[in-house]
């Protein structure tokens, strides 16, 4: 269709009744709506019952929360490896990881150890056994073990003895898989005799803390940007020099609605299928190729409105899978990004005070159980980052990265905020945009597994993605912004951990 012949927002097409009214038919919408509505439900009400109710079994650590406990103690250690008389501080600042599972509670015996002394950890881990015998905990044989381990490598240190190879190697590698960068820090005290060990463990400290200084760097560079970037936003739009590019197309009823239903639908079962599936191949990898492979599959739903009578090329056109400038469209989809990044940052105060809300609801709610883990409010694919290979990262990269944004930006700001559009298309337009970001952006966060304590930074993403949909008319720009926030999460948690 070319640009002379195109339908603006300010020249409405007229369509035949015939079609509105088979099309968008009131039965197919009310159908449509409450398979959406039924499936945000049911996942949104899943997730907060689990982060308003965790289970208060005591379990063993996941690979999450000791990365986040050996983030937190390199960062520690750095610390003191720069400034020798932070050391009471970073003391002071360990003592949160004095709770929560019995492993983290070893790890904090461990940093004792590194700032203070070998008696003072000492002191610590028999807490820790305390806290157990109070709590009535029977301790895992793996986490025994560690005790078992940790404990006699202390008493070895208080007596004057640094060398761990007093344990058998087998003894040392169960500490390192289990206990990750601290597990290596305690088998390398200070007054070691394995000097160049020891100088490797505290460099990866040093390493971590300057990589967190660049980021932070790196941070306040691209907020700076985006103030900026939203100042020219700002200004060409209240000069009228900022025009929407999404055109009305001949109204389709419920056509589009009915796909986004087909699609949450299909990508539920896919899920639960890929669920099944792993229960029965061997294949690590292949486990992990299914979640992007059941993404790009649920791709199949775009065949309903083509199925219905429209043309995959006005299908296309519809929801914005159209290429116009791809280097025009991926500069402003960066640029817009960083106009979002100060909305982004309000956002995430907010659930701060979320979470510290969810913490006090959790102690409300139910006995404090001293063993459990915290508050769950973070992506499962924090565990396979934090537990996978290189295999596993590159897997979560091409997810996160490219499959989730191509799929998601189609369906929700292409699919579903067109369908949005058209029903409110005789509301002031101003109106009828800011009902259809809203709705999608809700729908959007509420079915993702961060539950409600990610729904105000992801409301506000999805909010920016589709201003930007509209904007643009085409789907390559928020394609843009959602694979640069995702790329920015997940490379930022690769170079930490590497």
């Amino acid at each position: 269709m070319s640009e002379e012949n195109r339908p603006t927002e300010h020249q409405p097409t007229v369509v035949p009744a015939t079609l509105v009214e088979s099309e968008g038919s009131c039965l197919g919408s009310a159908l449509s709506w409450f398979v959406i509505l039924g499936i945000v439900a049911y996942l949104f009400s899943h997730i907060l019952y689990s982060q308003l109710f965790p289970s208060t079994e005591p379990q063993e650590i996941t690979a999450a929360e000791l990365m986040e406990v050996n983030l937190t103690g390199q960062v520690m250690i750095g610390q003191t490896q720069i400034d020798p008389n932070s050391q009471a501080t970073s003391n002071s600042q360990l003592e949160p990881l004095n709770k929560g599972p019995v492993e983290q509670r070893y790890c904090y015996a461990i940093l004792v150890n590194e700032i203070d002394s070998a008696e003072q950890a000492l002191e610590k881990l028999k807490a820790t056994d305390q806290a157990v015998e109070k709590a009535n905990y029977k301790l895992s044989a793996a986490q025994a073990r560690l005790r078992e381990i940790i404990g006699e490598l202390l008493e070895a240190y208080d007596s004057g003895n640094f060398d761990s190879s007093i344990i058998p190697k087998e003894d040392r590698d169960f500490l390192s898989s289990k206990l990750g960068w601290c597990g290596e820090l305690v088998l390398v005290p200070s007054g070691t005799p394995h000097k160049t060990m020891r100088r490797d463990i505290l460099d990866s400290a040093l390493r971590l803390l300057f990589v967190l200084v660049g980021v932070v760097l790196f941070g306040i560079g691209l907020l700076l940007t985006g103030l900026v970037s939203l100042a020219v936003i700002f200004y060409l739009t209240v000069t009228g020099k900022l025009a929407s590019r999404m055109h009305n197309e001949p109204q389709r009823g419920s056509i589009y609605l009915q796909t986004f239903a087909i699609w949450m639908a299909l990508f539920v079962v896919l899920q639960l299928l890929s669920g099944l599936a792993a229960e029965f191949i061997t294949d690590p990898v292949l486990v992990q190729l299914l979640m992007p492979v059941a993404f790009f599959l649920s791709l199949i739903v775009l065949a309903w409105p083509v199925v219905r009578g429209i043309s995959f090329a006005e299908v296309r056109e519809d929801i914005g899978l159209k290429w116009g400038n791809p280097l025009k469209e991926i500069v402003v989809g960066a640029l817009t990004y960083t106009a979002l990044l100060p909305f982004l940052l309000c956002a995430a105060v907010v659930s701060i005070i979320l979470a510290g809300l969810l913490s006090m609801m959790q102690s409300m709610s139910q006995p404090t159980n001293e063993f459990a883990g915290g508050t769950q409010g973070g992506h499962p694919i924090q565990e396979d980052i934090a537990s996978g290979d290189i295999t596993t990262w590159l897997i979560v990269f091409v997810t996160a990265c490219i499959a989730a944004p191509i799929i998601e930006e189609t369906m929700f700001r292409g699919v579903f905020y067109r369908h949005l559009r058209d029903a409110t298309n005789r509301w002031h337009r101003y109106w009828s945009v800011a009902f259809a970001a809203l709705v999608n952006s809700l729908i959007f966060a509420a079915i993702h597994p961060q539950g409600i304590i990610g729904i105000p930074l992801l409301t506000t993403l999805a909010i920016g993605f589709s201003l930007t949909r509209q904007w643009r008319g085409s789907l390559i720009a928020p394609m843009v912004m959602h694979a640069i926030n995702n790329g920015l999460v997940t490379c930022i948690l690769f170079t930490m951990l590497l």
